[in-house]
């Protein structure tokens, strides 16, 4: 058994610890070559080197073994978010959960300290303070970043597929969690699904508007997504069933719709620290 960390949203946290969320899709980095087949499914074997092993198969089609690099089932990750802290007269910082505010409890290692690029200086000044005010500082520390020991909520994998996303059901979008987070969101799900035809709006829309705020502009990275070798280029992985290679800034930039994903099913349970 192996534990990872994996990142997720304030949303997607909070409805973790509600036991409303026990799914999530991650790219898959690289994608698969592009195949027209209408048999090309994800099928997950087991070898007896290096344990389950994903194969693509499909007609005319070239074979790939690929590992998930999330874990296998049986296998935890600890929930990476965003935290929050301040610190005033001593050298004492008091962290929280930036999702909801909650104080971390875990105590915090003598030798740790926030990410030095995300600490702000602050002044407060008073008349009734002596010397006429006061130092202190916040912080912001990226997900990217939490330490394990702040970490409060600990998933163990219970089934490991590959899938487009677009073969996403409704059933597993609830199961993404995927709700309305702001009128914004509520009216684009509906724009599309009137465009489909459709008289309520359900997760599956919003799962998709959710996508596209996080995977559909185009980003500068450091490898083709596609063979994996060093290339300067854009990147972007839109809902949309679209695969083609467009130019911005004079670089290449590869539009991947409806692309391939790790799907990831899994409960929380309790965190050895408990």
């Amino acid at each position: 058994m192996k534990e990872r960390g994996l990142i997720f949203m304030g949303t997607n946290v909070l409805a973790i610890g509600d036991d409303r969320e026990t799914m999530t899709r991650r790219l898959m980095k690289p994608q698969p070559g592009i195949c027209h087949s209408p048999d090309y499914k994800g099928v997950l074997h087991s070898f007896p080197l290096g344990g389950p092993t994903l194969l693509l198969e499909a007609n005319k089609c070239s074979l790939t073994k690929r590992r998930c690099p999330h874990g296998v089932p049986g296998d935890r990750f600890y929930v990476k978010e965003t935290l929050g802290g301040e610190m005033y007269a001593s050298t004492h910082w008091d962290i929280w959960y930036a999702a909801d505010h909650i104080q971390v409890e875990a105590e915090l290692p003598d030798n740790w300290y926030p990410p030095r690029n995300n600490i702000v200086r602050h002044y407060e000044t008073s008349d009734n303070i002596p010397g006429g005010g006061f130092a202190y500082f916040t912080c912001t520390v990226p997900s990217l970043f939490m330490p394990r020991w702040a970490a409060r909520h600990v998933c163990e994998i219970t089934d490991v597929r590959v899938e487009r996303v677009q073969e996403i059901s409704e059933k597993d979008a609830e199961a993404e969690g995927a709700f309305a987070l702001d009128s914004e969101t509520m009216q684009s799900a509906a724009r599309r699904g009137v465009a489909r035809g459709q008289s309520e709006v359900g997760p599956l829309d919003y799962f998709e508007v959710l996508w596209d705020s996080l995977h559909a502009k185009p980003k500068l990275v450091k490898k083709n997504p596609y063979t994996n070798a060093p290339e300067r280029c854009y990147v972007s992985y839109p809902w949309e069933d679209i695969r083609e290679t467009r130019e911005r800034n004079g670089l290449p930039w590869y539009v991947v719709g409806n692309a391939w994903v790790w799907k990831l099913a899994f409960k929380r349970i309790k965190d050895d620290r408990s």
